[in-house]
């Protein structure tokens, strides 16, 4: 078995010089692929991501995300995502995140999915010494 691993990893992020606290835009991506080989033979399976986020205000802000993987083994099978979401950033500890999740793969049925996700810290930050 024999098995190569290679990655692309993009970001840019716009901040207006003015309003750097209250406007962001920020665009990602990722591309990957791996070489699987048993015996001398095996194929190479792709996968990746492309999204984009705009900060509206200092505590509201919105994206979308598309994926694309191949499985890594077996047959071809082709999994398609679209992630919209819409996060509400109530403080700095406290951040509240709306998400929409579309998938459809070459092998099931599409599957449609909406999350709430709350999330919050408590205490000092671990790196910060009191």
């Amino acid at each position: 078995l024999k098995a190569r691993l290679g990655g692309l990893d993009v970001r840019w992020t716009w901040r207006p010089p003015a309003r750097a606290l209250y406007r962001e835009w920020t665009i990602r991506g990722e591309l990957y692929a791996v070489q699987r080989q048993r015996a001398g033979a095996g194929e190479t399976r792709y996968g990746g991501y492309v999204g984009t986020a705009y900060k509206f205000d200092r505590r509201l802000s919105a994206g979308v995300r598309y994926d694309y993987v191949e499985a890594a083994e077996g047959p071809l099978a082709v999994t398609r995502q679209l992630v919209p979401t819409l996060t509400f950033l109530q403080s700095e500890f406290m951040r509240l995140r709306l998400q929409y999740r579309y998938a459809r793969s070459t092998i099931t049925s599409p599957t449609h999915e909406l999350s709430l996700q709350a999330l919050w810290a408590i205490g000092p930050h671990r790196d910060e010494i009191f």
